[in-house]
């Protein structure tokens, strides 16, 4: 699925790539209603970062989030890299896509599994 398609299916999507020495990685953000669904590439550090590789994975988990959320597909106990932020206020859901902006902050939220949620910057199991 690529960008035009999914900003016709969902309110708003985000997309952004960091490429340093510590951190490689694609985090994407799908908003639905009051929700935001969250799917992340990550690099290992001695690899090549392929930004359109990246996007194409991290979408592929931020849809399978929303798609297990809408009942689409079953969960899955081994889905990783995933966060799910149910119920947001317009001030939430703006807060929460700011964080995409902060690497380590969305970084320990993208190992939530499929269905959690992870808020405030911290994760819950």
């Amino acid at each position: 699925m690529n960008v035009s398609d999914l900003k016709q299916g969902f309110d708003r999507v985000e997309i952004k790539h960091f490429n340093s020495k510590t951190y490689k990685a694609t985090h994407v953000a799908l908003v639905k209603n009051s929700t935001v669904y969250v799917g992340t590439s990550k690099c290992h550090g001695d690899d090549q970062f392929n930004r359109k590789l990246g996007r194409e994975i991290a979408i592929g988990r931020a849809m399978h989030a929303w798609k297990v959320d809408a009942g689409i597909l079953p969960a899955r106990k081994d889905t990783k890299h995933v966060a799910v932020f149910p119920g947001l206020t317009k001030e939430g859901i703006d807060s929460t896509l700011e964080a995409l902006d902060h690497e380590p902050v969305l970084a320990s939220c993208a190992n939530v599994s499929s269905g959690g949620c992870c808020g405030g910057g911290s994760c819950k199991d």
